[in-house]
């Protein structure tokens, strides 16, 4: 009868040693699949990824009223992005443009001279600079922002959700795109303005990219 215990021993040591070695392998298991990035690094950035987490928690569900900017998050390209107001040109009449500088690039210029986010009628004209590296706001814009993307635009006391709603391609000061960006005639809608297409120096491209956007509740 002596050697039923020494079996039942060594069977009871060996399920103890498996039991520790599963152990080891699942915590390791579990450490791969939380490694594994949420969004393409290639596309979104850590700004952007901090974007998309501060809209999945703001209220779009808010009372729309005009206020002044300050700042605004774009998904997939970028959280509290500075606004800063620069009101067109007195003998030009065209909006401002943020400064030529490392913070001039990363930042969005809004016209006071016109409609204020929150506005019922009229666009609310934006833009941004876009630099020869791809290193500016408005590259960022051209490579993520698409239709059906959440813009947020913020003040000191309030917000307001917008939603992307045509992305359009112009001719620069071409009729059609002088019509459509500064017009007055539809609801109030977000316009922004980046030069895009071929750099032919210094200020000068090709095309502007437009993307209007329109309040959104949800």
């Amino acid at each position: 009868m002596q050697p039923w215990p020494i079996r039942r021993l060594i069977s009871i040591m060996l399920t103890a040693l498996l039991s520790a070695g599963l152990g080891v392998a699942a915590p390791m298991t579990s450490a791969s699949a939380s490694a594994t990035p949420k969004f393409n690094s290639a596309k979104f950035n850590s700004a952007s990824s901090s974007a998309v987490n501060k809209a999945a928690f703001v209220n779009c569900r808010v009372r729309q009223t005009p206020f002044w900017p300050t700042q605004m998050d774009i998904w997939g390209v970028g959280a509290n992005i500075g606004v800063i107001a620069r009101p067109r040109h007195r003998r030009t009449r065209v909006p401002g443009t943020p400064p030529v500088s490392t913070y001039g690039k990363s930042v969005m210029a809004w016209s006071p001279s016109d409609a204020a986010p929150g506005s019922y009628w009229g666009n609310v004209l934006m833009n941004a600079h876009t630099w020869p590296d791809g290193s500016a706001l408005g590259n960022r814009m051209l490579a993520n922002l698409q239709v059906g993307s959440l813009i947020v635009v913020s003040g000191p006391r309030h917000h307001l959700c917008y939603r992307v709603t045509k992305r359009v391609v112009y001719k620069p000061r071409g009729k059609k795109m002088m019509r459509q960006y500064y017009s007055w005639k539809s609801r109030s809608q977000l316009a922004i303005v980046v030069c895009s297409g071929k750099r032919l120096g210094p200020g000068k491209w090709t095309r502007r990219t437009v993307w209007y956007a329109s309040p959104s509740w949800g």
